[in-house]
């Protein structure tokens, strides 16, 4: 992975990848960024996660209460492996309504001979590349039912939202490792409590290993896979006569 970063980027003074799952395996990337010599700085995006449930709920099919624990795993992996670096808040809706402002506030953490451009011309370059109708889903933090199943896990994420929104804001501050311990416990609480989410992600990591062993089968009936057979067996013939 060292040698295809600095391929991809060993050019470039300034770059930047983006996927939620990064957080899964952060540690790994900041060791191997730091062996590489770069320095990271993180923009953590935070949106409204019944907005969040909602997307993954149309788009995978997972149930409210799965995509609301999977928000909560996201957001505090993310906290919690980047304290100590350079890191900025952005909601969600301030990246919509003001992308230019949000690229200059992510910005002002890459040191100024670093950045692209000057802050002028962000509003010309990012006109357009943000579409407010494909925003699908839109939900108030305030209206949470109570009266749904898994209400403590519903309004628990909703008032960590409302916590890191009060700490983009500047109302309130970071949260620290203290605080982070406590709503950790929560998350595990929750995790507890909810045998059914797990029940839930159990069947979908069955169903994806039946998938994948259909296609291992049917990879080895193909007549690709039989006519490559011989020089399958060449090349493992040709590894045995290096190594000698």
């Amino acid at each position: 992975m060292a040698a295809a970063l600095k391929h991809e980027f060993g050019n470039h003074d300034l770059w930047a990848i983006k996927d939620p799952r990064l957080c899964r395996l952060l540690p790994w990337w900041q060791g191997l960024l730091s062996e590489s010599r770069w320095r990271a700085v993180y923009a953590l995006l935070i949106r409204q996660p019944l907005e969040v449930a909602a997307s993954l709920q149309k788009r995978d099919g997972f149930s409210e209460q799965r995509g609301v624990l999977l928000w909560v795993d996201y957001t505090l992996q993310s906290l919690f492996w980047t304290q100590g670096y350079p890191r900025v808040l952005v909601t969600f809706d301030e990246l919509m309504t003001g992308p230019a402002e949000t690229a200059t506030k992510i910005l002002e953490l890459v040191e100024p001979k670093q950045r692209p451009l000057p802050a002028s011309r962000y509003p010309e370059l990012l006109q357009g590349f943000l579409d407010p109708g494909l925003r699908h889903y839109q939900r108030d933090d305030r209206g949470v039912d109570s009266a749904k199943g898994n209400e403590g896990l519903i309004e628990g994420a909703c008032e960590l939202y409302r916590r890191l929104v009060d700490w983009n804001l500047g109302h309130a501050p970071a949260i620290e490792s203290n605080e982070l311990g406590r709503w950790m416990a929560w998350r595990s609480r929750m995790a507890a409590a909810n045998a059914a989410i797990l029940y839930e992600q159990l069947q979908a990591t069955m169903r994806a290993y039946g998938a994948a062993e259909l296609a291992r089968r049917q990879m080895y009936r193909s007549a690709s896979w039989r006519m490559g057979k011989p020089i399958r067996v060449a090349g493992r013939l040709m590894n045995r006569i290096k190594e000698r």
